[in-house]
């Protein structure tokens, strides 16, 4: 019993033997350990993958849908620009795109709605496996639909272009490990999208010599814009 409790000193008294030795003090051994033990993590890149649901309740969205949900596809990438403390303000690129069915009699319509945007967000980090943000992002909307007749001979489309403006805030939490430098996070926001409204124009796809003899239809303006969700992982590095 005397022999195992004295393995302790022996040990502490060698380490204090070598950090003698090679002129370390124990004040700089504890803050090299202490360093050793801090997970590397720069997290200056950011990339996301993620899925948005947008309630757009404009009367124009009426003809393209059955519900006011529109459903997208969201990707990014961002940098960390400015870092003070718990506070950093990163800069990215955004993409959604998202499309929206419906069928009435012997019609079938279909939109597109493809964003790309400048994302700027300040996050806040409290907490080492979390953090807070509020996100502005502007950027450029492009809408396309179509409609398909059974009765028609041809296919009648259209598509028109808008500016477009993203505010939301959320948090995100990170998943892998603290010592891991790629860090791997389930992030989710809310917010509101805001688009102006648009008249939605479609054209016979005819030749040039019988275009002449189709006409257009005019549907309701339509603004492609409402409160959205988001819920995705973003890989940080």
């Amino acid at each position: 019993m005397t022999a195992r409790s004295g393995r302790p000193e022996i040990w502490g008294a060698l380490l204090l033997v070598v950090a003698g030795a090679s002129g370390i003090s124990g004040d700089a051994l504890g803050a090299e350990v202490a360093a050793e033990a801090a997970p590397a993590r720069t997290e200056v890149w950011q990339g996301t993958v993620a899925l948005r649901t947008t309630l757009v309740r404009d009367r124009g969205f009426d003809p393209f849908a059955t519900t006011d949900a529109l459903p997208q596809l969201s990707l990014g990438v961002s940098r960390v620009l400015v870092r003070q403390g718990a506070l950093a303000l990163a800069l990215g690129l955004a993409f959604d795109t998202g499309a929206s069915d419906a069928s009435a009699r012997s019609a079938h319509a279909h939109l597109q709605v493809i964003r790309g945007s400048v994302p700027v967000e300040l996050r806040v980090a409290p907490l080492a496996r979390a953090y807070a943000f509020g996100r502005v992002a502007p950027g450029l909307m492009r809408v396309s639909a179509s409609l398909v007749d059974s009765s028609s001979p041809a296919t009648m489309s259209g598509d028109f272009s808008g500016l477009s403006l993203d505010a939301s805030a959320g948090v995100a939490v990170r998943l892998s490990p603290d010592r891991s430098v790629v860090g791997v996070w389930i992030e989710g926001d809310a917010g509101y999208g805001w688009t102006p409204s648009h008249e939605v124009v479609l054209q016979p796809g005819l030749g040039g010599a019988d275009q002449n003899k189709a006409g257009a239809l005019t549907l309701a303006p339509l603004a492609a814009r409402g409160a959205f969700g988001r819920l995705g992982l973003a890989v940080t590095y």
